[in-house]
């Protein structure tokens, strides 16, 4: 009898300390999660963006910046090691996040992060934060106004990108040796940026490496994108009608923790994004789905539609007729003549990307200054056999199948 209540007692205690468990390595582990030993518990789960920069042995440092419209954005640093003594300036990166992520999509892998393995590598690394995400603010109006959402990545490319830009030239100490890189709408606001500001651009980059690359969408393979173009101005009248500016997806992901829905999602993002094999999903999607997801305004996603609508022109917001004239003194929007980008920039694509096909890669690539332009796909060393859209920040392999392409473009 003593003996049976002995093995209760280790049942119990063994429980209650598990229950921390928060990741698992697979969706069959979920569920025993609590009493199973392949899972653990992953303190970056629920953790902020300066712990998890500590938790793998980082200093973070976050800076204000305010854009001349009002937009209070707050951007992260990763300077140096703990307690190392910087000697000599490093290379500053500025990572800018993609359409529904902010800056925690660059250190969701931790140790294999983007943000953290270029800080091991020595450079000065910063995580941009674009207006709309958590990390965001407006001195005059709330997220809860509709002024607030009144902006699409045409915005973020000519106004967020030179405020971050800025500050990261003025704190560094370096214009004119900051590498941007950018992922997905990342990308289309560094075109916008340098595009529209070509001098500004020149004097404070030194290079742009853009991954999954977006601009010229006209051979998207998801068809979401392809229902959006086509009802782009009955979905902004609908939905300005009933009071929506943003689209909201915390709440979808909030549901992809523990099984059966770790599965699910998964399912659903190869879904709207492409195949990734071999792929990490279970271990990563309670940090994925926990924290990082930001809304979209309808803006955003209106222009876009109007991008695959009007066959891949890459041009500012159409108004329509009317404000066209007023805005642009043009019925049809000004197109971003991406020639005039005068820095280099290289593309990286995947092999199963839905979003940004290697069809309007090439394109955008055949866009581009022949003299400042080089395009890459993954993967090429066969270490995996699909990549896609979030296998820049998620994929198992990442070390292998991206990174050598990344460190290449830093050097070029």
């Amino acid at each position: 009898m003593l003996q049976f209540i002995n093995l209760l007692f280790l049942i119990f205690t063994f429980s209650m300390v598990s229950t921390k468990n928060n990741v698992c390595p697979s969706d069959l582990d979920y569920y025993t999660i609590d009493l199973n030993l392949n899972c653990w518990y992953d303190p970056d789960v629920d953790a902020s963006i300066p712990e998890i920069i500590n938790n793998h042995g980082f200093n973070s440092k976050s800076y204000n910046v305010t854009t001349w419209d009002g937009y209070i954005l707050e951007i992260f640093r990763i300077p140096s090691k703990l307690n190392e003594t910087v000697s000599k300036p490093k290379s500053p990166i500025l990572l800018f996040p993609g359409l529904l992520r902010d800056a925690r999509c660059m250190l969701i892998l931790g140790e294999d992060s983007p943000a953290i393995y270029y800080a091991k590598q020595g450079y000065d690394v910063w995580i941009a934060n674009r207006r709309g995400t958590e990390y965001s603010n407006h001195i005059k109006y709330t997220k809860d106004d509709k002024e607030f959402w009144n902006f699409s990545f045409h915005e973020m490319g000519s106004i967020d990108v030179p405020t971050i830009v800025e500050k990261v030239a003025e704190v560094s100490k370096q214009p004119g040796n900051i590498i941007y890189i950018g992922h997905s709408m990342g990308t289309t606001a560094s075109y916008i940026y340098c595009t529209l500001n070509s001098s500004h651009c020149a004097n404070n980059l030194k290079a742009i490496i853009s991954l999954a690359p977006i601009a010229k969408i006209n051979h998207t393979k998801t068809p979401l994108l392809h229902i959006i173009s086509l009802l782009e101005s009955e979905i902004k009248v609908a939905l300005n009608t009933l009071g929506i500016h943003r689209l909201e997806i915390d709440w979808l992901f909030k549901i992809c923790q523990g099984a059966p829905f770790t599965s699910i999602c998964a399912g659903v993002i190869e879904f709207f994004t492409g195949l990734s094999e071999p792929n990490i999903f279970p271990r990563i999607m309670p940090i994925f789905s926990a924290h990082g997801n930001t809304p979209a305004s309808v803006k955003v996603i209106t222009h876009y539609g109007q991008i695959i609508k009007n066959q891949g022109k890459f041009r500012q917001y159409d108004y329509g007729l009317l404000k066209n004239l007023e805005k642009y003194q043009s019925i049809l929007p000004p197109t971003y003549n991406l020639f005039d980008i005068p820095v280099n920039v290289t593309l990286i694509y995947a092999n199963y990307d839905l979003l940004s096909s290697k069809t309007d890669v090439e394109d955008l690539y055949s866009n581009l200054h022949p003299d400042r332009r080089f395009i890459v796909e993954i993967p090429r060393n066969g270490s995996a056999k699909y990549l896609s859209h979030m296998d820049f920040f998620l994929a198992a392999n990442i070390e292998e199948v991206l990174y050598p392409e990344i460190t290449n473009a830093l050097v070029k």
